[in-house]
């Protein structure tokens, strides 16, 4: 049984991937000149480059908070079947 501090713990870690997510699709649009120009002139381009920022954005995100989620789950897991104490 996963105990509810588990839970939050994914929740706000889902929350912090989602909001670093956000914030570096819009840094990298913006770095690499990604306009509403280009997606009026030229939507496919503009799809695939926004489509490739979001890709980059999503494997940097997951780098970033994956290290984290999974120590935070292991301790609440570790603590649930008395590894560690409470």
């Amino acid at each position: 049984m996963v105990s509810k501090d588990v839970v939050e713990t994914v929740d706000e870690v889902g929350a912090q991937a989602e909001a670093m997510l956000f914030q570096l699709v819009k840094q990298m649009i913006e770095q690499e000149g990604i306009t509403e120009q280009l997606k009026a002139d030229n939507r496919m381009k503009w799809i695939e480059r926004t489509n490739s920022i979001h890709r980059r954005a999503e494997e940097i995100t997951l780098r970033n908070l994956w290290g984290e989620c999974d120590v935070k789950i292991m301790v609440e897991i570790m603590k649930e079947q008395q590894f560690l104490s409470h």
